[in-house]
């Protein structure tokens, strides 16, 4: 612990319980949660909110717990054991962890409209959002070829 540090720790808990409950899924739906997570935690920082990228990497990651747990996101943040902002912006309430994670929705959706509205709500560069992404797919692929082979079948 004294080697990663509590937030690195944390990350890496994060990860290995997604892959664990990735097992058997498509390679995609353990990349995406990966994914996400790491650019809300980019976002987040463009945006100023570099104090929340914990919580931000956590938001992005548990974005897609439903799909993995095939559970109604209801029923997931019910036995989540997470601060009740990372919980209500799941849940679609407003405030500044569920603006950032719009701006990830909107992206991967190709909402370019909404896009625009959300980033400019953050005080984010619209420019600089595609370069935030693209990094976390780098950070996302190399997090998946480090990880054991069960994972990805």
């Amino acid at each position: 612990m004294t080697l990663l540090g509590e937030r690195l720790l944390k990350k890496w808990i994060a990860l290995v319980c997604v892959a664990g409950i990735g097992e058997g899924k498509p390679p995609e739906l353990v990349k995406i949660p990966l994914l996400r997570a790491r650019f809300c935690e980019l976002l987040g920082e463009k945006a100023g909110m570099a104090s929340q990228a914990n919580d931000l990497f956590l938001l992005g990651l548990l974005s897609m717990m439903d799909v993995l747990l095939e559970k109604p996101m209801t029923e997931v943040l019910e036995d989540l054991p997470v601060n009740e902002e990372i919980k209500d912006a799941l849940s679609g309430k407003a405030g500044n962890l569920r603006r950032i994670l719009e701006v990830a929705l909107e992206y991967d959706a190709g909402n370019w409209e909404k896009l625009s509205e959300s980033s400019e709500a953050l005080g984010l560069k619209e420019y600089a959002i595609p370069e935030l992404h693209l990094k976390a797919i780098e950070w996302a692929d190399e997090v998946l070829s480090e990880t054991p082979a069960t994972v990805h079948q």
